[in-house]
């Protein structure tokens, strides 16, 4: 009887799925609200042009919720995005159909007239879905970081764009 025991209490703790412990700990430090700093944008496109644009973003708040899995981005009370959060590792996250990203994640008046139908281009291809990498988090900064080539093409001439984008947000 207690060898029966012991081998059910063993199936029942093998079939629970525990996340290890890295993994925990960062999604107890993502979960909650987070104050914008920056956001830097660097588009490329090799050998042709490239441009920074870092710019602030003081006045939104994204809110990671770790336990329902979403990611809501809000200023002063109103909702500009919202999309579904997959933690992928201790140090990546997935943030599926954030489709104004765009729109929040660049300050229009930074890019020129040359760089317009870019921004048009890339919001035009953008799906909303993105791998981020932590570059740091701790219990009051969160440092997140992705690169995504999008296919780019204004007045018959297509060339690869690469962005390179970094948010960084504080408690």
């Amino acid at each position: 009887m207690k060898r029966t025991i012991l081998l059910i209490a063993i199936a029942l703790t093998g079939c629970c799925k525990q996340e290890p412990e890295n993994v925990q700990r960062m999604e107890e430090l993502l979960h909650g609200d987070w104050y914008g700093v920056e956001v830097t944008n660097h588009l490329i496109a090799q050998g042709l042009w490239d441009t920074l644009h870092p710019h602030s973003i003081t006045d939104l708040i994204g809110t990671f919720d770790t336990l329902i899995g979403t990611f809501v981005v809000d200023s002063l009370g109103e909702t500009l995005d919202s999309a579904d959060l997959v933690i992928d590792s201790d140090s990546v996250i997935t943030v599926n159909g954030a489709v104004n990203a765009i729109d929040w994640s660049f300050d229009r008046q930074l890019i020129n007239d040359f760089g317009q139908p870019v921004l048009q281009q890339l919001e035009a291809n953008w799906n909303g879905n993105q791998k981020f990498k932590i570059l740091r988090i701790t219990e009051d900064e969160l440092w997140l970081y992705f690169d995504d080539v999008i296919p780019v093409t204004i007045a018959g001439f297509t060339a690869d764009m690469e962005l390179r984008h970094t948010q960084y947000w504080q408690r």
